[in-house]
This record gives structure tokens, sequence and C-alpha cells, in this order.
């Protein structure tokens, strides 16, 4: 699959599923829906940003329009907080686990802080510290995460609970590619940098991108 045409798909999934997602919230007033929504529209902040760069005849453009700080790990964090808060929500129905609900909400309150804690270094160390911080944080924070996901799963009782979690599972499993890229820098792209694969003792290890596995889930809260 083209390289283009992959990110178009997948840029026009993420703003048709917000578009549907308001539709229905204009109808239902579900709280919960608007978290979603903010964690479609950050995602496609996010990488939308990274593909213009990536481009020479956007990249020009958008430099001229480009704030003193980088807002790449930022929308990333606010993507991930809305996200957890709209797990917890969904979890937060009688009798599922209010204990786990409630490390949701402190893993949504702490990716939150993130944010400015970011911004923050960024203004005064700069944004080389900045990155730094954001990788020990991603790394501490993902066997957590990987384990209440699968814990999740398993205690979800309604079909619809089931079904949006099996899609938060391949979200996270989809950050083994985000890691691996900061363990092997030298991959190949397969695939348009839909499916890479890593030069290891093995001596190839092949998983799917980050993207892949949250048009995954949104095909599932869908």
């Amino acid at each position: 699959m083209d390289h283009l045409l992959f990110n178009a798909i997948f840029f026009t999934l993420l703003l048709f599923c917000a578009f549907l997602a308001f539709a229905q919230w204009r109808l239902t007033r579900d709280k919960v829906i608007p978290y979603y929504i903010g964690y479609l529209l950050f995602v496609f902040g996010h990488y939308f940003r990274q593909f213009c760069l990536a481009q020479p005849s956007f990249y020009e453009r958008l430099a001229r329009f480009n704030p003193p700080l980088k807002w790449d790990m930022p929308l990333s964090f606010a993507a991930s907080a809305c996200y957890l808060f709209f797990i917890w929500l969904i979890m937060a129905v009688p009798g599922d686990a209010p204990r786990h609900s409630r490390l949701l909400t402190w893993a949504a309150g702490l990716y939150a802080g993130m944010i400015a804690l970011n911004l923050f270094l960024q203004a005064k160390m700069g944004p080389e510290v900045a990155i730094q911080v954001h990788h020990i944080a991603r790394l501490l924070l993902y066997v957590p995460m990987l384990w209440m996901s699968f814990r999740l799963l398993r205690m979800a009782r309604l079909p619809y609970q089931k079904f949006i979690l099996a899609g938060s599972v391949t979200v996270t499993l989809g950050f083994v590619e985000v890691i691996a890229t900061g363990l092997y820098p030298h991959y190949h792209d397969l695939l348009g940098g839909a499916i890479r694969h890593y030069e290891t003792a093995w001596p190839y290890t092949y998983w799917y991108h980050l993207k892949v596995g949250i048009a995954l889930d949104v095909f599932c809260f869908s």
C-alpha cells in the first residue's frame, strides 16, 4: 500500500468517525462521547503535523506558522488522557471493577499533567530534554497499561465493553512498534510504514505500525 494512500485513509477515518461521534453526541448527550472525539482529534493533529513536516512541499509553509514549542508530544499526551477517561467511563458501570476504574483515572490525570511538564521542559531546558522524559515516561507506563488492557478485557461483562477493550488492546500492543523504533533505529518500511521489520538476532521481527492499531480501535468503537 502506498504511504500517501495509507495516510489518506487513516486521516479520513479519524475525521469521519469524529463527525459520526459528534452527531451521536448531539442525539444522546452521552458524557462518554466527547472524550473519544477529543482522542480522535488529538491523534489527527499529532500525526497530520508529522505528515506535513515529512512533505517537502508543506514543510516550508508549515515552518512559518510553527510555534516555538513542539506540540507533537503534548498532543500525544492529550490523546492518551482522553482515551483513558473514555475507557474509564465505559467501564464505570455498576459492578465493573471500581478499583481498576480509579487506576484509569489516575493514569489519565498523569498523562494530562505530562502536557504541562512537557511544555515546561521545552521552554526551560530545550526539546531534547523533553523528548528524553517523554521516552522514559512512555517506557515506564507501558507495562502497567499493557497489564491493565488485558485485565479489563477479561473483567468486562457487557459485549460492547469487550469489543471496545479489544480495540484498546490493539492500540496498546501497537506501542511495541514505537518502542522498537527507539531500540532499533535502522528499520525498513513495508507497506508504506503500516508494517515494519527490525533487524534482530532472529534475524527479523515484524510488527504493525501504531496507526494500524489506532485504526482497528476506531473500527471497534464505531
